[in-house]
């Protein structure tokens, strides 16, 4: 199944962001792909409600998941939302468009949000930029982008209230500029 050969470790952690330092990624992407928070990614069996939202989803039905704090509930709609992306047809994927907006009331939880989907999306545009010709690969990588009051509007704003993300993986997927959303709009985008 496409979902899982494009999800799966194909790598141990440590020779994961190796092997990114050896393609030329820059430091700055090597510490985004944690190996201890990759490991503590795929180590982790899903909880009960983590694993029924996720065959909800693909099963085409709509679902509002009600739990306490830190009980997993991003991953209830990430999953499938990785699922949709990842099954995606070539011929779509291949076309820029936004397929899940994510909103949040607050900047802090926009944030939180970029931080999961950096670890993730390290790992699954990474694996795929680092396939060979028999392994699977994504047409293109999924992209994702957070459009809030501190996202420059391009690489020349230096606006004292803007500036880019410490930590952005713009090599593996992360659109930093509003003019870039606009005109390739990211397959999730995340605004409060």
């Amino acid at each position: 199944q496409r979902f899982a050969s494009l999800m799966a470790p194909r790598y141990d952690a440590d020779d994961f962001t190796n092997r990114l330092a050896r393609n030329g990624k820059p430091e700055r992407v090597i510490e985004a792909c944690k190996p201890d928070e990759l490991r503590r990614l795929w180590e982790r069996k899903l909880y009960e409600h983590q694993h029924k939202a996720f065959k909800v989803v693909t099963s085409g039905w709509n679902l509002a998941v009600a739990t306490g704090t830190g009980s997993g509930k991003t991953e209830c709609f990430l999953l499938p939302l990785f699922y949709s992306l990842l099954t995606e047809v070539d011929e779509i994927r291949r076309k820029p468009g936004v397929r899940a907006l994510l909103l949040y009331p607050m900047n802090a939880l926009v944030e939180d949000q970029m931080r999961r989907l950096r670890t993730l999306l390290c790992w699954v545009n990474g694996q795929s930029d680092l396939a060979g010709s028999s392994e699977p690969k994504l047409a293109r990588p999924i992209t994702f982008g957070r459009y809030v009051g501190t996202t420059r509007l391009s690489p020349k704003d230096t606006s004292r209230d803007r500036g880019d993300p410490a930590k952005h993986l713009a090599e593996l997927g992360e659109m930093l500029y509003r003019e870039d959303m606009q005109r390739t709009p990211p397959d999730i985008l995340i605004t409060n």
